[in-house]
């Protein structure tokens, strides 16, 4: 392909998409919303079903401030209710480089916590009409909630009734009763249900109730790849255990047992506020969702944002008369590990995030030595098995060198994001510091800056909406050897 095909090959699919979008809101104004409560069986107990809502006009007013202006732009009617518009819809598929087979826009719906008559912390399934999808499967939908003209969220496909909890989405059958299972060919009939917590602070827009502007695509068949071409091979995250004799370990500390990377929150044991604050990664685990970490750097401004690495939730078992568990991970393969090559170990700042409120997340503090271990202290080493010497404070991680993270994390305590005995689980990130607001005092110990949480909510959209129009440094796309 010439320089002159390739500058005009991404204009020519933006005006296909835009042809074909154009060409949607008909077919997608027939199907109306199930506005009477529905009778999903099978559901969890604290889901349910109270119908819905679907508006000609929202008022700033019944929207969170954060979402007041952005999703109020990318609304537009269509047959007396509200849908997600082509700009928005076009912005995403450009993004991505991709199209779709079928795509219907799915009315905003609204539901009142009033008329609802539900807990806000309970979970709401509202259900509505396919069209267009006949002969496809549930799994090969995709559904996508819309913050903002180029911010988006996905909705996850459950795996059965059971399963359908906040932030999930199954098909249902045609007696508006059964879910399909995700292979099962969708017939004439069938309908969407999407799930909601009233709580969750980025799926639900809505100041009160529930408000939700989404739409639904199935995707086109890729283009076959070339015979003699495979895919490069992606590396996995291997748990691997500190070699510690308990003997020889401060009282009440144990090497974790039977630890994972969970790629599901179901897999994690994730409290509620954790759980929403996760999202998978392209690498198949469980990590931090970006918002999240951008809500933590506005909270710390002594936090240097070019320097991230996500790390993967990690789970892991103690006993009950060990309480405390050590957790190693070697970050070598993950995304943003070079960015803390250059800092010294006291600078280096890992951060657990509790909730969604970035100056609620607690610092993990550096240890230098083995008696230093303990709940929320963290020690770097360059031993594959745990082991000291610890890195000191001004000890450089140097470009080229393997190192390896050792976490104390004691049950139920702050930094335990499980609820269930003698399971820990945590998500965080590592991050540094300035050297300006290095603590030499407290082994690398520093508190958040505290800023008003309903200021940091405001904020998550325009976050987001930010880091989709800038490109990321070219150091955070890379692993290394760190």
């Amino acid at each position: 392909m010439n320089d002159h095909s390739r500058r005009w090959a991404p204009r020519l699919i933006r005006v296909l998409l835009f042809l074909a979008l154009a060409l949607a809101p008909a077919a997608a104004s027939l199907a109306a919303w199930v506005e009477e409560p529905t009778e999903i069986a099978g559901l969890p107990p604290d889901v349910c079903q109270p119908g819905a809502l679907t508006p000609s006009a929202v008022e700033p007013e019944e929207l969170k401030p954060s979402y007041s202006s952005s999703v109020l732009r990318i609304l537009e009617p269509s047959a007396g209710e509200l849908v997600v518009g082509l700009r928005a819809i076009l912005n995403y598929f450009d993004s991505r480089s991709s199209g779709y087979k079928e795509l219907q826009r799915l009315p905003l719906f609204k539901i009142p916590i009033a008329s609802a008559d539900i807990c806000p912390y309970h979970d709401v399934a509202v259900v509505h009409p396919l069209r267009g999808f006949e002969g496809a499967t549930p799994e090969q939908l995709t559904v996508v909630k819309t913050l903002g003209e180029d911010v988006f969220m996905h909705y996850t496909l459950a795996g059965g009734a059971a399963s359908l909890t906040g932030r999930k989405f199954a098909v249902i059958s045609n007696d508006l009763a059964t879910v399909m299972a995700p292979d099962e060919p969708i017939a004439e009939g069938c309908s969407i249900a999407l799930c909601i917590s009233p709580s969750d602070p980025f799926f639900n827009i809505a100041l009160e109730g529930v408000i939700d502007p989404s739409f639904v695509y199935s995707s086109a068949a890729p283009a076959p790849e070339p015979p003699d071409q495979e895919p490069d091979p992606v590396p996995g995250l291997t748990p691997i255990y500190p070699r510690y004799f308990e003997s020889e370990l401060p009282s009440g500390l144990c090497v974790a047992r039977d630890v994972s990377y969970p790629r599901s929150p179901d897999e994690a044991c994730l409290r509620r506020d954790a759980e929403q604050i996760v999202t998978r990664t392209d690498g198949g685990y469980l990590a931090l969702d970006e918002i999240v970490v951008d809500n933590i750097f506005r909270a710390a401004p002594e936090l240097d944002r070019r320097r991230t690495m996500l790390l993967p939730v990690m789970t892991g078992h103690v006993t009950h008369s060990r309480q405390t568990g050590l957790f190693l991970i070697d970050p070598s393969i993950l995304p943003g590990a070079s960015t803390l090559y250059g800092k010294t170990a006291g600078e280096i700042r890992p951060v657990k995030a509790v909730n969604a409120k970035g100056e609620d997340a607690v610092h993990y503090r550096l240890a230098t030595k083995m008696t230093d271990l303990s709940d929320g202290r963290f020690a770097i080493t360059r031993r594959e098995d745990g082991r000291p010497p610890f890195l000191q404070q001004d000890d450089e991680l140097k470009e080229g060198r393997r190192y390896y993270l050792l976490f104390a994390i004691k049950d139920n305590g702050p930094y335990d994001a499980c609820d269930a005995r003698l399971l820990l689980a945590d998500p965080c990130f590592v991050t540094a510091v300035r050297p300006e607001a290095v603590d030499h005092d407290d082994s690398g110990g520093c508190s958040a800056a505290q800023a008003p949480s309903a200021l940091l909510l405001a904020l998550v959209p325009l976050a987001a909406l930010l880091r989709g129009r800038r490109a990321p440094p070219e150091e955070n796309q890379s692993s290394s050897n760190f």
